[in-house]
């Protein structure tokens, strides 16, 4: 676990499976997240993420879970 993270133990569970999950279909490439999308992914909770980012992620997994 990273103790600097700003996510609760659960959040970071759900992070990290969407972060599989986008691994497994190939979709986590720069193409996709760009250095500030990210940034922003492993920043900040999910509610804190702009919504283009939100949508454009949810098939993978992310939702309000990532806390």
């Amino acid at each position: 676990m990273n103790h600097d993270s700003p996510l609760t133990p659960e959040g970071e569970l759900v992070l990290n499976t969407m972060l599989g999950t986008m691994k497994i279909k190939g979709a986590l490439t720069d193409e996709m997240i760009s250095q500030e999308e990210g940034e922003i992914i492993l920043g900040k909770p999910f509610v804190e993420w702009p919504s283009e980012l939100q949508q454009k992620l949810a098939p993978y997994g992310a939702s309000p879970a990532i806390r």
